[in-house]
């Protein structure tokens, strides 16, 4: 009897092995899990973000590119607006094409507005004389 009693000492030893075995297995696990965390996951987050950063860099300069292009497109535009609003240009154009020419005399019309009330006689009477008041004493002063 004595064989089966070493025989399970060595089954328990080797039992007792493989579980240390597992142990150890576990603890490196474990181990290099927080590695990674402590360690490489962060490392990670910041290559990705300078990788973003350039990429949106890139993308910046593009963008740039192309507002300079469109400023430059906005005042060659600007120029041809004010060039075809010119007093002159559209002067030289109302004379050569619609055969348009300056007035020899001016005249000008003064309009009294509709909705504007009619003087009464009796006001037209003080307006009147006023006007006349004003008439004589201009005509004094000029004698």
């Amino acid at each position: 009897m004595s064989l089966p009693n070493n025989n399970l000492r060595y089954d328990n030893f080797s039992v007792k092995k493989e579980r240390e075995a597992i142990s150890q297995n576990k603890r490196l696990l474990f181990c290099f899990l927080v590695i990674f965390i402590i360690f490489i996951l962060p490392m990670a987050l910041v290559i990705s973000q300078s990788l973003r950063i350039v990429h949106l860099n890139y993308q910046l300069e593009e963008l740039q590119g192309e507002l300079s292009e469109i400023s430059t497109k906005n005042q060659e535009i600007e120029r041809k607006v004010a060039s075809k609003k010119s007093l002159s240009r559209l002067e030289t154009i109302a004379r050569d094409d619609l055969n348009m020419a300056e007035p020899d005399e001016i005249q000008r019309l003064a309009l009294i507005p509709r909705d504007a009330e009619v003087a009464t006689e009796e006001e037209r009477g003080v307006i009147a004389s006023l006007w006349q008041g004003f008439q004589n004493v201009r005509a004094a002063t000029l004698e």
